[in-house]
Protein backbone atom coordinates (compact mmCIF):
# COMPACT_ATOMS: atom_id res chain seq x y z
CA UNK A 1 0.00 0.00 0.00
CA UNK A 2 1.10 3.43 -1.09
CA UNK A 3 -0.17 5.95 1.47
CA UNK A 4 0.85 8.74 -1.26
CA UNK A 5 -1.27 7.05 -3.66
CA UNK A 6 -4.39 6.32 -2.21
CA UNK A 7 -4.61 9.42 0.27
CA UNK A 8 -5.68 12.77 0.02
CA UNK A 9 -3.56 15.47 1.33
CA UNK A 10 -6.44 16.06 4.26
CA UNK A 11 -6.53 12.16 5.26
CA UNK A 12 -2.70 11.75 5.47
CA UNK A 13 -3.48 13.14 9.14
CA UNK A 14 -5.66 11.21 10.78
CA UNK A 15 -4.01 8.11 8.88
CA UNK A 16 -0.27 8.78 10.62
CA UNK A 17 -2.10 9.03 13.83
CA UNK A 18 -3.62 5.23 13.34
CA UNK A 19 -0.60 4.19 12.35
CA UNK A 20 1.37 5.60 15.38
CA UNK A 21 3.52 7.74 13.04
CA UNK A 22 3.78 11.88 14.08
CA UNK A 23 1.55 13.79 11.64
CA UNK A 24 3.35 15.87 9.15
CA UNK A 25 2.47 19.68 8.40
CA UNK A 26 1.19 20.31 5.03
CA UNK A 27 3.16 23.39 4.87
CA UNK A 28 7.03 23.06 4.94
CA UNK A 29 8.59 24.76 8.19
CA UNK A 30 9.52 28.40 7.54
CA UNK A 31 7.92 28.66 4.42
CA UNK A 32 6.55 31.65 3.09
CA UNK A 33 3.15 32.06 1.94
CA UNK A 34 4.40 31.94 -2.03
CA UNK A 35 5.97 28.50 -1.51
CA UNK A 36 4.45 25.27 -1.99
CA UNK A 37 4.25 23.03 0.44
CA UNK A 38 5.40 19.64 0.61
CA UNK A 39 4.05 16.78 -1.79
CA UNK A 40 2.21 14.06 -0.12
CA UNK A 41 5.13 11.92 -0.69
CA UNK A 42 7.44 14.05 1.14
CA UNK A 43 5.28 14.72 4.08
CA UNK A 44 5.04 10.99 4.93
CA UNK A 45 9.39 10.19 4.41
CA UNK A 46 9.21 13.14 6.44
CA UNK A 47 6.94 11.18 9.70
CA UNK A 48 8.61 8.36 8.92
CA UNK A 49 11.84 9.54 9.53
CA UNK A 50 10.56 10.57 12.94
CA UNK A 51 9.91 6.91 14.14
CA UNK A 52 12.21 5.99 17.05
CA UNK A 53 14.00 2.72 16.58
CA UNK A 54 11.96 1.41 19.26
CA UNK A 55 8.89 1.98 17.70
CA UNK A 56 9.50 0.20 14.27
CA UNK A 57 7.92 -3.21 15.37
CA UNK A 58 4.59 -1.20 16.64
CA UNK A 59 4.35 0.59 13.22
CA UNK A 60 5.00 -2.36 11.34
CA UNK A 61 2.57 -4.36 13.23
CA UNK A 62 0.17 -1.16 12.35
CA UNK A 63 0.52 -1.40 8.56
CA UNK A 64 0.26 -5.00 8.39
CA UNK A 65 -3.63 -5.20 10.35
CA UNK A 66 -4.19 -2.04 7.74
CA UNK A 67 -3.36 -3.98 5.17
CA UNK A 68 -0.45 -4.45 2.33
CA UNK A 69 -0.29 -5.83 -0.91
CA UNK A 70 1.35 -9.72 -0.65
CA UNK A 71 5.29 -8.30 -1.76
CA UNK A 72 5.06 -6.01 1.06
CA UNK A 73 3.04 -7.87 4.11
CA UNK A 74 5.73 -10.80 3.34
CA UNK A 75 8.75 -8.05 4.27
CA UNK A 76 6.98 -6.99 7.07
CA UNK A 77 6.17 -9.99 8.46
CA UNK A 78 10.14 -10.89 7.86
CA UNK A 79 11.42 -8.19 9.62
CA UNK A 80 8.96 -9.06 12.44
CA UNK A 81 9.66 -11.95 12.72
CA UNK A 82 13.44 -11.91 13.05
CA UNK A 83 12.69 -10.79 16.74
CA UNK A 84 10.72 -14.04 17.73
CA UNK A 85 11.51 -16.16 14.34
CA UNK A 86 9.80 -19.47 15.84
CA UNK A 87 12.13 -22.46 16.24
CA UNK A 88 14.43 -23.67 13.69
CA UNK A 89 13.91 -25.81 11.10
CA UNK A 90 16.52 -27.11 9.28
CA UNK A 91 16.50 -27.27 5.51
CA UNK A 92 17.39 -30.68 5.57
CA UNK A 93 13.83 -31.56 7.66
CA UNK A 94 12.20 -29.47 5.17
CA UNK A 95 12.88 -32.36 2.13
CA UNK A 96 11.90 -35.04 5.03
CA UNK A 97 8.87 -33.22 5.68
CA UNK A 98 7.97 -33.10 1.95
CA UNK A 99 9.14 -36.61 1.37
CA UNK A 100 6.21 -37.48 4.36
CA UNK A 101 4.20 -35.30 2.75
CA UNK A 102 4.53 -36.93 -0.43
CA UNK A 103 3.66 -40.61 0.89
CA UNK A 104 0.20 -39.42 1.67
CA UNK A 105 -0.58 -36.91 -1.46
CA UNK A 106 -2.60 -34.97 -1.77
CA UNK A 107 -2.03 -32.92 0.98
CA UNK A 108 -5.33 -31.02 1.12
CA UNK A 109 -8.88 -32.62 1.05
CA UNK A 110 -10.52 -29.14 0.18
CA UNK A 111 -8.17 -27.30 -2.37
CA UNK A 112 -9.83 -23.75 -2.17
CA UNK A 113 -8.59 -24.24 1.50
CA UNK A 114 -5.55 -25.11 0.58
CA UNK A 115 -5.09 -21.93 -1.87
CA UNK A 116 -6.64 -19.35 0.81
CA UNK A 117 -3.86 -20.93 3.09
CA UNK A 118 -1.06 -20.02 0.60
CA UNK A 119 -2.40 -16.93 -0.40
CA UNK A 120 -1.72 -15.94 2.94
CA UNK A 121 1.44 -16.83 3.12
CA UNK A 122 3.33 -16.42 -0.13
CA UNK A 123 2.81 -13.62 -2.91
CA UNK A 124 1.21 -16.40 -5.68
CA UNK A 125 -0.08 -13.53 -8.20
CA UNK A 126 2.80 -11.13 -9.39
CA UNK A 127 2.05 -7.89 -10.86
CA UNK A 128 4.20 -9.14 -13.46
CA UNK A 129 0.80 -12.39 -13.92
CA UNK A 130 -1.06 -9.97 -14.73
CA UNK A 131 0.48 -8.90 -18.03
CA UNK A 132 1.51 -12.50 -18.87
CA UNK A 133 -1.42 -14.24 -17.58
CA UNK A 134 0.62 -16.90 -15.92
CA UNK A 135 0.97 -17.12 -12.06
CA UNK A 136 2.32 -19.53 -9.37
CA UNK A 137 -1.58 -20.12 -8.25
CA UNK A 138 -2.10 -21.18 -11.51
CA UNK A 139 0.97 -23.07 -11.99
CA UNK A 140 0.02 -24.93 -8.99
CA UNK A 141 -3.24 -25.76 -10.28
CA UNK A 142 -1.94 -26.87 -13.30
CA UNK A 143 0.52 -29.14 -12.31
CA UNK A 144 -0.67 -30.57 -8.86
CA UNK A 145 -4.46 -31.24 -9.85
CA UNK A 146 -4.53 -31.12 -13.45
CA UNK A 147 -1.65 -32.81 -14.43
CA UNK A 148 -0.31 -33.80 -11.31
CA UNK A 149 3.32 -34.08 -12.11
CA UNK A 150 4.59 -31.90 -9.59
CA UNK A 151 5.88 -33.68 -6.24
CA UNK A 152 5.50 -31.92 -2.82
CA UNK A 153 9.08 -31.33 -3.09
CA UNK A 154 8.58 -29.41 -5.99
CA UNK A 155 5.86 -27.33 -4.38
CA UNK A 156 8.01 -26.31 -1.46
CA UNK A 157 10.62 -24.98 -4.00
CA UNK A 158 8.45 -23.02 -6.02
CA UNK A 159 7.17 -21.38 -2.78
CA UNK A 160 10.32 -21.09 -1.62
CA UNK A 161 9.72 -22.99 1.63
CA UNK A 162 12.91 -24.40 1.93
CA UNK A 163 14.64 -21.34 2.48
CA UNK A 164 11.76 -19.33 3.91
CA UNK A 165 11.89 -18.00 7.43
CA UNK A 166 11.28 -20.57 10.12
CA UNK A 167 7.99 -18.62 11.29
CA UNK A 168 6.40 -18.59 7.74
CA UNK A 169 7.46 -22.23 6.95
CA UNK A 170 6.02 -23.70 10.61
CA UNK A 171 2.86 -21.55 10.03
CA UNK A 172 2.62 -23.36 6.48
CA UNK A 173 2.86 -26.48 7.70
CA UNK A 174 0.52 -25.99 10.59
CA UNK A 175 -1.71 -24.17 7.74
CA UNK A 176 -1.65 -28.12 5.87
CA UNK A 177 -2.37 -29.59 9.43
CA UNK A 178 -5.72 -27.78 9.74
CA UNK A 179 -8.91 -28.05 9.50
CA UNK A 180 -9.43 -25.59 6.70
CA UNK A 181 -6.94 -27.28 4.49
CA UNK A 182 -8.00 -30.72 5.26
CA UNK A 183 -11.71 -31.19 6.92
CA UNK A 184 -10.97 -34.73 8.51
CA UNK A 185 -9.70 -35.05 11.67
CA UNK A 186 -8.83 -38.91 10.43
CA UNK A 187 -6.25 -37.67 7.67
CA UNK A 188 -5.10 -34.28 9.64
CA UNK A 189 -4.15 -36.84 12.00
CA UNK A 190 -2.28 -39.16 9.61
CA UNK A 191 0.02 -36.22 8.28
CA UNK A 192 0.74 -34.88 11.61
CA UNK A 193 2.32 -38.70 12.60
CA UNK A 194 3.38 -38.62 9.10
CA UNK A 195 5.51 -35.70 9.71
CA UNK A 196 6.30 -36.01 13.36
CA UNK A 197 10.18 -38.25 12.81
CA UNK A 198 11.45 -35.58 10.56
CA UNK A 199 10.21 -32.92 12.91
CA UNK A 200 11.81 -34.73 15.75
CA UNK A 201 15.44 -34.36 14.21
CA UNK A 202 15.28 -30.54 14.66
CA UNK A 203 13.83 -31.38 18.27
CA UNK A 204 10.44 -30.52 17.40
CA UNK A 205 6.40 -32.07 17.83
CA UNK A 206 3.54 -31.41 16.63
CA UNK A 207 0.71 -31.25 19.71
CA UNK A 208 -2.96 -30.59 19.45
CA UNK A 209 -4.06 -26.82 21.00
CA UNK A 210 -6.82 -26.90 20.62
CA UNK A 211 -9.90 -26.69 17.68
CA UNK A 212 -12.00 -24.36 15.20
CA UNK A 213 -15.08 -25.31 13.54
CA UNK A 214 -14.87 -28.70 15.17
CA UNK A 215 -11.74 -29.90 13.97
CA UNK A 216 -8.79 -30.26 15.76
CA UNK A 217 -5.59 -27.24 15.76
CA UNK A 218 -1.95 -28.28 15.67
CA UNK A 219 1.23 -26.52 16.30
CA UNK A 220 4.53 -27.40 16.09
CA UNK A 221 6.40 -26.37 19.39
CA UNK A 222 9.85 -27.78 20.82
CA UNK A 223 10.00 -31.15 22.13
CA UNK A 224 10.37 -29.83 25.58
CA UNK A 225 6.49 -27.37 25.85
CA UNK A 226 3.69 -29.34 27.38
CA UNK A 227 0.58 -30.70 25.36
CA UNK A 228 -1.86 -28.53 27.08
CA UNK A 229 -2.14 -25.24 28.87
CA UNK A 230 -1.96 -25.02 32.60
CA UNK A 231 -5.03 -26.26 34.33
CA UNK A 232 -5.02 -24.70 37.56
CA UNK A 233 -2.31 -22.39 39.28
CA UNK A 234 -2.03 -21.94 42.73
CA UNK A 235 0.06 -18.72 43.65
CA UNK A 236 0.72 -15.46 45.64
CA UNK A 237 1.02 -18.21 48.84
CA UNK A 238 1.43 -16.97 51.98
CA UNK A 239 1.57 -19.48 54.20
CA UNK A 240 3.62 -22.38 54.66
CA UNK A 241 1.73 -24.90 52.40
CA UNK A 242 -1.96 -24.64 51.39
CA UNK A 243 -4.43 -27.08 53.36
CA UNK A 244 -5.57 -29.01 49.96
CA UNK A 245 -8.23 -32.01 49.56
CA UNK A 246 -9.76 -33.25 46.73
CA UNK A 247 -13.28 -33.14 46.45
CA UNK A 248 -13.88 -35.28 43.78
CA UNK A 249 -11.18 -37.78 43.13
CA UNK A 250 -12.79 -38.75 39.47
CA UNK A 251 -12.95 -35.28 38.60
CA UNK A 252 -9.82 -34.22 39.94
CA UNK A 253 -11.01 -31.65 41.44
CA UNK A 254 -9.15 -29.49 44.24
CA UNK A 255 -10.13 -27.52 47.12
CA UNK A 256 -8.82 -24.64 49.16
CA UNK A 257 -9.30 -25.86 52.67
CA UNK A 258 -8.41 -23.19 54.49
CA UNK A 259 -9.15 -19.36 54.26
CA UNK A 260 -8.27 -18.39 49.82
CA UNK A 261 -6.83 -15.44 51.10
CA UNK A 262 -3.95 -17.24 51.92
CA UNK A 263 -3.32 -18.63 48.38
CA UNK A 264 -4.87 -17.75 45.37
CA UNK A 265 -6.28 -19.88 43.06
CA UNK A 266 -6.62 -19.54 38.92
CA UNK A 267 -8.35 -21.62 36.76
CA UNK A 268 -9.74 -20.04 33.70
CA UNK A 269 -8.69 -21.08 30.32
CA UNK A 270 -4.89 -19.93 28.89
CA UNK A 271 -5.50 -18.03 26.39
CA UNK A 272 -2.97 -19.24 22.66
CA UNK A 273 -1.34 -15.85 23.47
CA UNK A 274 -0.44 -16.89 27.15
CA UNK A 275 -1.26 -15.03 30.51
CA UNK A 276 -1.37 -11.15 30.33
CA UNK A 277 -1.29 -9.23 32.58
CA UNK A 278 -4.77 -7.80 31.86
CA UNK A 279 -5.82 -11.28 31.90
CA UNK A 280 -5.50 -11.39 35.89
CA UNK A 281 -6.77 -8.00 36.28
CA UNK A 282 -9.77 -8.84 34.86
CA UNK A 283 -10.26 -11.63 36.96
CA UNK A 284 -9.37 -10.27 40.05
CA UNK A 285 -11.78 -7.26 39.08
CA UNK A 286 -14.05 -9.88 38.80
CA UNK A 287 -13.03 -12.18 41.84
CA UNK A 288 -12.84 -9.03 44.12
CA UNK A 289 -15.87 -7.05 42.75
CA UNK A 290 -13.66 -4.03 41.91
CA UNK A 291 -13.30 -1.88 38.58
CA UNK A 292 -10.66 -2.60 36.45
CA UNK A 293 -9.12 0.43 37.53
CA UNK A 294 -9.22 -0.22 41.17
CA UNK A 295 -8.10 -3.79 40.47
CA UNK A 296 -5.06 -2.66 39.19
CA UNK A 297 -3.74 -1.74 42.56
CA UNK A 298 -5.82 -4.07 44.77
CA UNK A 299 -3.85 -7.05 42.90
CA UNK A 300 -0.51 -4.91 43.08
CA UNK A 301 -0.76 -5.11 46.86
CA UNK A 302 -1.64 -8.59 47.14
CA UNK A 303 0.94 -9.87 44.90
CA UNK A 304 3.38 -7.79 46.64
CA UNK A 305 2.52 -8.82 49.91
CA UNK A 306 3.35 -12.20 48.95
CA UNK A 307 6.39 -11.59 48.67
CA UNK A 308 9.10 -12.75 51.57
CA UNK A 309 9.94 -10.11 53.55
CA UNK A 310 13.38 -11.62 54.08
CA UNK A 311 14.46 -11.60 50.32
CA UNK A 312 15.00 -7.93 49.17
CA UNK A 313 16.20 -8.99 45.79
CA UNK A 314 13.09 -10.73 44.84
CA UNK A 315 11.38 -7.78 45.40
CA UNK A 316 13.37 -5.80 43.39
CA UNK A 317 12.61 -8.36 40.53
CA UNK A 318 8.79 -7.98 40.87
CA UNK A 319 9.28 -4.04 41.29
CA UNK A 320 11.00 -3.99 38.57
CA UNK A 321 9.51 -5.93 36.03
CA UNK A 322 5.94 -4.14 36.64
CA UNK A 323 7.52 -1.27 36.67
CA UNK A 324 8.87 -2.03 32.83
CA UNK A 325 5.27 -3.44 32.46
CA UNK A 326 3.95 -0.84 32.97
CA UNK A 327 5.90 1.82 30.87
CA UNK A 328 5.37 -0.29 27.95
CA UNK A 329 1.37 -0.42 28.37
CA UNK A 330 1.24 3.05 28.53
CA UNK A 331 4.34 4.45 25.78
CA UNK A 332 3.56 1.47 23.34
CA UNK A 333 0.44 -0.27 23.64
CA UNK A 334 1.93 -3.70 24.65
CA UNK A 335 0.91 -6.11 27.45
CA UNK A 336 3.35 -7.81 28.82
CA UNK A 337 3.14 -11.40 30.25
CA UNK A 338 1.70 -11.72 34.03
CA UNK A 339 4.40 -12.58 36.33
CA UNK A 340 3.08 -15.00 39.01
CA UNK A 341 4.87 -15.03 42.61
CA UNK A 342 5.18 -18.16 45.27
CA UNK A 343 3.47 -20.62 42.88
CA UNK A 344 3.27 -24.50 44.16
CA UNK A 345 4.73 -26.73 41.70
CA UNK A 346 4.34 -29.71 43.23
CA UNK A 347 2.15 -30.31 46.74
CA UNK A 348 2.72 -33.18 48.71
CA UNK A 349 0.65 -33.91 52.27
CA UNK A 350 3.91 -35.48 53.58
CA UNK A 351 6.66 -33.64 55.57
CA UNK A 352 9.79 -33.41 53.67
CA UNK A 353 11.94 -35.19 56.73
CA UNK A 354 9.40 -38.13 56.24
CA UNK A 355 9.45 -38.64 52.76
CA UNK A 356 13.50 -38.96 52.70
CA UNK A 357 15.12 -39.30 49.43
CA UNK A 358 11.73 -39.61 47.68
CA UNK A 359 10.54 -35.99 47.92
CA UNK A 360 9.79 -34.10 45.15
CA UNK A 361 12.05 -30.79 44.46
CA UNK A 362 11.29 -27.53 44.06
CA UNK A 363 7.93 -27.97 45.32
CA UNK A 364 7.73 -23.90 45.34
CA UNK A 365 8.19 -21.17 42.44
CA UNK A 366 9.65 -18.06 43.23
CA UNK A 367 8.15 -16.90 39.99
CA UNK A 368 6.31 -18.24 36.94
CA UNK A 369 5.73 -16.82 33.56
CA UNK A 370 3.13 -17.78 30.56
CA UNK A 371 4.49 -16.42 27.53
CA UNK A 372 1.86 -18.71 25.35
CA UNK A 373 -0.34 -21.71 26.42
CA UNK A 374 2.26 -23.81 25.99
CA UNK A 375 5.21 -22.34 27.22
CA UNK A 376 6.59 -21.94 31.36
CA UNK A 377 9.27 -19.83 32.20
CA UNK A 378 10.54 -20.00 35.77
CA UNK A 379 11.90 -17.64 37.05
CA UNK A 380 14.14 -18.55 40.45
CA UNK A 381 16.48 -15.92 42.93
CA UNK A 382 19.34 -17.54 45.01
CA UNK A 383 19.74 -16.81 48.04
CA UNK A 384 21.96 -18.35 50.69
CA UNK A 385 20.03 -21.26 51.16
CA UNK A 386 20.27 -22.32 47.86
CA UNK A 387 24.21 -22.61 48.48
CA UNK A 388 24.50 -22.78 52.29
CA UNK A 389 23.45 -24.25 55.67
CA UNK A 390 23.67 -22.46 58.76
CA UNK A 391 25.94 -19.90 57.23
CA UNK A 392 28.15 -22.48 55.37
CA UNK A 393 29.19 -23.04 51.85
CA UNK A 394 27.21 -26.69 51.34
CA UNK A 395 27.79 -28.77 48.20
CA UNK A 396 24.77 -31.11 49.57
CA UNK A 397 22.38 -27.88 49.24
CA UNK A 398 23.91 -26.76 45.74
CA UNK A 399 23.85 -30.00 44.39
CA UNK A 400 19.51 -30.54 45.64
CA UNK A 401 19.24 -26.86 44.05
CA UNK A 402 20.83 -27.84 40.89
CA UNK A 403 19.25 -31.41 40.73
CA UNK A 404 15.93 -29.38 41.27
CA UNK A 405 16.78 -27.62 38.20
CA UNK A 406 16.97 -30.39 35.83
CA UNK A 407 13.99 -32.44 36.73
CA UNK A 408 11.97 -28.54 35.83
CA UNK A 409 13.59 -29.10 32.75
CA UNK A 410 13.03 -32.14 31.76
CA UNK A 411 9.32 -31.30 32.76
CA UNK A 412 9.45 -29.00 29.88
CA UNK A 413 9.74 -25.75 32.15
CA UNK A 414 12.43 -22.75 31.49
CA UNK A 415 14.57 -22.04 34.27
CA UNK A 416 16.54 -19.15 34.79
CA UNK A 417 18.40 -17.94 37.84
CA UNK A 418 19.18 -14.40 39.43
CA UNK A 419 21.42 -14.40 42.37
CA UNK A 420 20.72 -11.67 44.95
CA UNK A 421 23.40 -10.09 44.35
CA UNK A 422 22.83 -8.59 40.97
CA UNK A 423 19.17 -7.70 41.95
CA UNK A 424 20.55 -5.28 44.89
CA UNK A 425 22.43 -2.06 45.42
CA UNK A 426 20.93 -0.76 42.20
CA UNK A 427 21.76 -3.05 39.82
CA UNK A 428 17.92 -3.65 39.79
CA UNK A 429 17.09 -1.68 37.47
CA UNK A 430 19.70 -2.57 34.65
CA UNK A 431 19.59 -6.17 34.67
CA UNK A 432 15.80 -7.15 35.08
CA UNK A 433 15.03 -4.59 32.08
CA UNK A 434 18.18 -5.98 29.85
CA UNK A 435 16.77 -9.77 30.83
CA UNK A 436 13.29 -8.80 30.06
CA UNK A 437 13.98 -7.50 27.17
CA UNK A 438 15.89 -10.27 25.45
CA UNK A 439 13.43 -13.08 26.95
CA UNK A 440 10.41 -11.69 25.66
CA UNK A 441 11.52 -10.36 22.20
CA UNK A 442 11.65 -14.44 21.84
CA UNK A 443 9.05 -14.96 23.93
CA UNK A 444 6.18 -13.93 22.05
Amino acid sequence: MDLADTCRHKDLGPVCADLGLSVPPVVAPGAGEQTSGPTKRERLVQAIAQIEPDQYPAVLERFLDRGLAPEQRNQAQDLLWERRPGPEITERVRREIADALERNTPIWEDFEGFMAMLRQLWVLESELALWTGSSLASEIERHMVRNDDWTVLDLFKQLGALTSSDRRFMLFIEGVLSGAVNPNERRQRALAEAITPPLARDGLKVIETGSTGGYPDFSIVPRGLRARPPQLILFASRATKPDLRLREVLDQEIEIVESTSDVLRYDRPIPEEGLMWDDLQAWWAEREQLSLEEAKGSLWQRLRCALPVNSPPQQALFEEYHRICGQRQHEHGKKLPALLPEVWLHWDPVAKSARGDEVMLTQRLDFLMLPSAHRRIVLEVDGDRHYSKHGRPSPAVYAETVRGDRDLRLQGYEVYRFSGHELMSGRAEGTVAEFFGRLLGSAQ
